[in-house]
C-alpha cells in the first residue's frame, strides 16, 4: 500500500505565493505548467508555489514573454526538478 503524504491529504503542498526562503527555479514557458504540476505531485514531497511572469530579462539582457518561477520549500525537491524534469 502506498503511503499518503499528509500535505497532499490536507491540500497544503501548493501555496499561492513564493516565500523568501523557498528555492526558486525559472522556466521559460507557461505552456508546460500542467506537466510540471503532475511531475511535482508525483516526485516531490514538500510545499511549492508557481508564479507566472509577463516579461523577464535573461542573463544576456534580452527580454522574453510569459515565463514562470517555481519555488520549492525543500531544496532537494528543487534539485530533483532541475536535474530530472524533461
Amino acid at each position: 500500500m502506498n503511503e499518503v503524504n499528509p500535505k497532499d491529504w490536507h491540500n497544503t503542498r501548493y501555496i499561492n505565493c513564493i516565500p523568501k526562503h523557498f528555492v526558486r527555479v525559472s522556466i521559460n514557458s507557461i505552456e508546460s505548467i500542467p506537466d510540471i504540476l503532475k511531475w511535482i505531485t508525483a516526485n516531490g514531497s514538500g510545499r511549492y508555489g508557481i508564479l507566472t511572469t509577463n516579461i523577464d530579462q535573461n542573463d544576456n539582457g534580452l527580454f522574453h514573454d510569459k515565463g514562470a518561477i517555481i519555488g520549492f520549500e525543500d531544496p532537494g525537491d528543487a534539485t530533483m526538478f532541475t536535474l530530472f524534469y524533461k
